[in-house]
């Protein structure tokens, strides 16, 4: 054999190893698959996605050691915002996830957990963890039939509900305006917001006696508008809780950022802040969902399923900590004072407007 053709050999059977090596290392990695419902850069879902990653982290499955993670994203809130379009990206999503082969499917928010969570029930080689599901679980299932009880789900599926803790904001928003009496709600008509309807009528019926509502559902930013004008002038209202995610105006659509903005320089009343997120924008506060938290009990549950533990004997939960949290610079702009009391047991105080920041 000539020398050149020896190196040449030599060349290949390392080339061949090293492939082979790099296969079974990639097949000794766990896999998971986290499909988000909106896109890369979404309030909500990122931190959850972080907090997924963290707990791996810290139940020691790391990404690039033992662990392969992939993200797919289904901009349903920008993009895919019609029913046909997020069932499509629903779709794609799913395929692609197969195509991935991984241990565990974790989907972010509502769209996710419809489209790409239901399809995978009981099926023997993939698991599923939920977070930030909005709709109760208990009417999905009507419909899915995906847990037996909360505790004990039973099936190959587990996750985190988002419960929105309107009573525990109530009150803390009470501290801040004495006078609370009566809550002007607005919120789009997205399903993420027919499933918020849904748990806050549940949650307002166990608010303190003193406290009444008022609910608009709105599909235009013109809509939206017009309300928070009417709030502004109802002298009944004492505060308004808006949850206007994603709004239309002449066919295009207006994003969350816009619709805060707005509301920020036009709405005069004291506004509760749906999560730390929105407060951090510039909404006043309250008692706000912690989207990392949420989303380090759903890791952490991934992380269990990874160590041998069944998703079905993993109970269903709702979101593990909320935290009194408030926009100082906002209540500076409302004229409002919070009480020491509030300051000192506040997790969060944002001391500007992120929305309203000057560049």
């Amino acid at each position: 054999m000539k020398k050149n053709s020896i190196s040449l050999f030599l060349t290949t059977l390392i080339g061949a190893l090293l492939t082979m090596n790099s296969i079974c290392s990639a097949n000794n990695f766990h896999r998971i698959c986290i499909v988000h419902s909106y896109g890369p850069n979404n309030v909500s879902a990122m931190p959850q996605a972080k907090g997924v990653i963290k707990a791996l982290a810290d139940a020691g499955f790391v990404e690039g050691e033992n662990l392969l993670l992939k993200q797919l994203f289904m901009d349903t809130k920008k993009l895919n915002t019609t029913p046909s379009a997020i069932a499509y990206a629903g779709k794609k999503a799913l395929k692609e996830s197969k195509l991935f082969k991984p241990d565990i499917v974790i989907t972010l928010d509502d769209n996710a957990a419809e489209t790409v969570m239901m399809p995978l029930i009981d099926n023997p080689e993939i698991a599923v963890v939920f977070s930030g599901m909005n709709v109760i679980p208990e009417d999905y299932n009507r419909k899915y039939h995906f847990f037996n009880t909360r505790q004990q789900p039973g099936h190959n599926i587990t996750g985190v509900h988002e419960k929105l803790y309107i009573v525990e904001s109530i009150k803390v928003m009470k501290t801040i305006v004495p006078d609370l009496q009566r809550i002007g709600i607005i919120l789009d008509n997205s399903p993420t917001c027919d499933a918020v309807a849904k748990q806050l009528v549940l949650e307002l019926a166990e608010a303190p006696s003193y406290i009444s509502s008022e609910l608009k559902r709105v599909k235009t930013f013109s809509e939206y508008q017009m309300q928070i004008r009417k709030l502004n002038a109802d002298p009944s209202i004492q505060a308004i809780y808006p949850v206007a995610l994603t709004l239309k105006n002449d066919q295009k659509t207006i994003t969350l950022a816009k619709i805060y903005k707005w509301t920020l320089l036009n709405s005069r009343k004291p506004d509760f802040a749906v999560n730390k997120v929105f407060c951090k924008l510039g909404l006043l506060g309250g008692a706000s969902v912690d989207f990392q938290a949420m989303g380090y009990l759903a890791g952490k549950k991934a992380a269990a399923i990874l160590k041998g533990t069944p998703a079905g004997s993993l109970p269903i939960e709702n979101a593990p900590k909320y935290g009194i949290t408030f926009n100082y610079a906002r209540s500076q702009m409302l004229g409002l004072k919070i009480p020491t009391t509030i300051i000192n047991s506040a997790e969060y105080i944002y001391k500007k407007m992120h929305l309203l920041k000057k560049p």
